[in-house]
């Protein structure tokens, strides 16, 4: 199962670096009371629960909303509770931590910072939330999270008011309605932790008793049952109460997917994965499911809708970027995987890797735009010159924009740094064939076998062009594609023997090239094409018997005229060659 709470992305872990800072900031602030402390009746004890209210983040024109939000609630929650029942850190603590570690005030922290911050001011739980502006009224969601884990959050009801401020007084009453269940949330969690898995379930049920809409005591209880292997059936439908109340909750999706899977809910299984998508962008080991699972299914659609919606809600967020690009690449939505891609690099140059660029640029290829494609693949050679796998890739994106000559100097830059580079030789190769340049093609193919790349792939190639030299003698029925038909198409067979269809062709063109090449003995007198008739008959009677088999017709034909007109190359040979 997913592990949906684990930090995977790099911002996170660029993030962690600054948080010494803070850890002395807090340290600092908890030493004694400040003047703030003096809103909230009593004096706390070395016992009393501490809670955080951090910046709410604002979606809309108004950027102040969130922080003025966040203030309404905990200075409600001030007056809600005693020092005594619970300790609601001050504004001037929470700013004086931010300062010191380089945070700004008034800006929301992403989720793991906010944690991080309720941790190191030993507070038990915090509450955040988003508030958006949708005409003249706001939507107020808020959020009670336990310190010790991100994904144990009980999501409160939602508010909806005339400006910020106002949510306040239902927020902080949602926030002491919710926290009724946490004694015995604490003692589920406890009693899993040792292993207690009864006495857990029942702790996890006298909180769903305090607060009906509990989801942390749901969580509590799915913890326990998926670590005892409980039937999919019972997971699933405890994941689907949980997310009835927090359509979002990472562990109820992980566990809702995995059940699903199970009882072979494919359908299902697959719109949950791409929910824990939306709701984890950053984790990579869900990113890495969702590809896979779209590429076997085809269900692109669904994968576009949710990560379009994303980056409509967050734009310009590097995670997301990350998500997004992949996901369109699979889902081949072309325009986009080259959008998201460009603000990718730009957001995030870390991502702009040797593998980024023909990944761009492909995406640029698919959607009909070479040249932008040739533009990528130029950016990424200047950022990574001594790169032989990108200088050839870079050479196959150059070749489909028309850009031959760019191609083999680039290639033979990319042999240059590595005489072995992988695919180098056989893209050279192909190139060459498009510039009619056929020796060179075949020395390139050679070079290939001989510097280790695949002979299958080698020989897979050679047929390919002997095949098509092949096709354009059917109507030309010049000397020259039959030799060069023959000439591909032996290499490809001397280099993975045995291959019928290719034995076949080959027979077919040296059978045509032999007889040519007799017409051309008599009509000029020449002792090289009788001695060349010779061997492409000797080529015949080698690869149509193993090649027949492809069409026996056509094959006992060829046989029976070689028969008929072999002996003239020898008589010919005889006469011409003195």
């Amino acid at each position: 199962m997913f592990n949906v709470s684990e930090v995977t992305t790099l911002m996170v872990r660029l993030r962690q670096a600054r948080t010494f800072a803070m850890i002395v900031a807090a340290t600092v602030v908890s030493g004694g009371l400040s003047a703030a402390e003096a809103q909230q009746r009593g004096t706390p004890t070395p016992t009393t629960g501490r809670l955080v209210v951090v910046n709410f983040r604002s979606v809309g024109a108004d950027k102040d909303a969130g922080v003025a939000a966040a203030d309404a609630v905990r200075d409600r929650l001030m007056r809600e509770f005693s020092a005594r029942t619970l300790w609601v850190i001050p504004r001037k603590d929470i700013d004086n931590a931010l300062k010191q570690s380089g945070y700004p005030t008034d800006e929301p922290l992403n989720p793991n910072d906010a944690r991080t911050l309720a941790n190191l001011m030993r507070a038990d739980e915090y509450v955040d939330g988003v508030v958006l502006q949708q005409g003249g009224e706001y939507k107020v969601e808020a959020r009670l999270v336990l310190s010790r884990n991100l994904d144990l959050a009980q999501p409160l009801p939602v508010q909806t008011v005339s400006k910020p401020a106002d949510a306040g007084s239902a927020i902080a009453k949602a926030v002491k309605e919710a926290r009724e269940q946490l004694d015995a949330e604490k003692a589920c969690y406890t009693a899993a932790s040792g292993g207690e898995d009864a006495a857990a379930i029942a702790a996890g049920r006298k909180a769903i008793e305090a607060y009906p809409q509990s989801t942390l005591g749901r969580l509590c209880i799915l913890n326990v049952l998926s670590r005892a292997k409980a039937s999919p059936d019972s997971l699933l439908e405890l994941s689907q109460e949980i997310l009835a109340i927090d359509p979002r909750s990472r562990p109820a999706l992980g566990n809702a997917y995995e059940a699903q899977k199970a009882l072979g809910q494919d359908d299902a299984a697959l719109n949950t994965l791409v929910r824990l998508l939306a709701a984890d962008p950053g984790n990579t080991s869900v990113q890495t499911a969702v590809v896979r699972e779209l590429a076997l299914s085809k269900r692109f659609d669904m994968a576009d809708s949710v990560v379009s919606a994303a980056l409509e809600d967050n734009p310009g967020d590097a995670e997301l970027l990350r998500m997004a690009f992949p996901v369109y690449i699979a889902a081949e939505r072309w325009k986009k995987a080259a959008a998201v891609g460009e603000d990718l690099a730009r957001v995030d140059t870390a991502s702009a890797t040797v593998t980024f660029f023909p990944r761009l640029a492909g995406a640029y290829l698919n959607d009909s735009q070479p040249q932008k494609a040739a533009e990528v693949i130029a950016r990424g050679v200047a950022k990574f010159p001594n790169s032989s796998e990108l200088l050839v890739d870079a050479a196959g994106v150059y070749r489909q924009a028309g850009q031959l000559q760019q191609a083999v100097s680039t290639l033979q830059r990319a042999l240059q740094a590595d005489p072995k580079a992988p695919g180098a030789n056989l893209t050279l190769a192909q190139i060459y064939v498009d510039m009619q340049q056929t020796d060179s093609a075949l020395s390139s193919l050679r070079a290939a076998a001989a510097a280790g790349d695949s002979v299958d792939l080698v020989a897979g190639i050679a047929a390919q062009i002997g095949q098509q030299a092949f096709t354009a003698s059917r109507d030309t029925k010049a000397l020259d594609d039959y030799t060069r038909a023959v000439t591909f198409l032996a290499l490809s067979d001397s280099l993975s023997p045995n291959n019928k269809p290719v034995m076949f062709v080959l027979g077919v063109s040296a059978h045509s090239a032999a007889i040519a090449q007799l017409q051309a003995a008599q009509r000029e007198n020449s002792c090289e094409m009788a001695r060349a008739a010779k061997a492409n008959f000797a080529i015949v009677a080698r690869a149509m018997p193993g090649g027949g088999s492809i069409d026996p017709n056509t094959a006992g034909q060829i046989m029976a005229q070689m028969q008929e007109y072999a002996p003239f190359a020898d008589q010919m040979i005889a006469s011409l060659c003195k």
